[in-house]
């Protein structure tokens, strides 16, 4: 069983390029300003007091044309809340995989309808979508909002409907183009297994520590 990677990631770029090429940037990150349809415990810019600058879509785009240049491969658009709901979020995907780089999206995955999934699925995004818990009660109440689990569950059937077609082999690898990521808690390390076993052979699995910032530090000790 080859072992599996994600479009986009380190590993990827590496194996794809390390060994034959230098260049001077990979990786392009974009933040979209703040909006977000949750209120997870774990966030690090609820709370925050700050003002994000806001980039015209004409800048975007001519800055990743300039990025590219200089050998950047892949478009990180992680936001500072939800991206999907950015007014630009499809404008962006598009434009980036048409110009031969790799989007590659963080998403809670609640808006991710199966019209959004075929969109993604075509322009040949990575996506790298949160779910802290397995449990349905508990990961409606780690993200604020009742019937959010059974939300994404539906989503992922488009998901991994779409995104079938995105798996190939590279070499030693097989690449897929899905992602989970789990934040740990006290309360979510159990759920690990669980998750790790819906991943599946087709979306990678990631844990990452939380961040003591934002609304995680207000929620820290509990």
């Amino acid at each position: 069983m080859k072992e599996i990677i994600l479009r986009g990631s380190a590993r990827y770029l590496y194996y794809q390029y390390g060994k034959t090429k230098k260049s001077t940037i990979d990786y392009i990150m974009l933040n979209l300003p703040f909006r977000c349809n949750y209120k997870c415990f774990k966030c690090c810019n609820r709370f925050r007091k700050f003002k994000s600058g806001k980039l015209s879509l004409d800048k975007i785009r001519n800055t990743i044309l300039r990025l590219k240049k200089l050998g950047a491969k892949v478009l990180v658009i992680a936001g500072e809340g939800e991206p999907t709901l950015n007014k630009n979020f499809k404008s962006i995907v598009k434009f980036v995989d048409e110009n031969g780089l790799i989007p590659y999206v963080f998403t809670n995955g609640s808006k991710i309808n199966q019209k959004l999934a075929y969109f993604l699925s075509k322009h040949k995004a990575s996506l790298i979508i949160n779910m802290d818990s397995f449990n349905p009660q508990k990961y409606d109440v780690y993200v604020g909002r009742k019937g959010s689990f059974n939300v994404l569950m539906q989503n992922f059937g488009y998901i991994r409907r779409y995104y079938q077609k995105n798996t190939y082999e590279l070499g030693e690898y097989k690449v897929v183009s899905l992602a989970v990521n789990l934040v740990l808690n006290n309360e979510n390390s159990d759920q690990i297994p669980k998750i790790k076993e819906f991943c599946n052979e087709d979306m990678v699995f990631v844990v990452n520590e939380p961040i003591n910032i934002g609304s995680a530090k207000k929620n820290w000790n509990s």
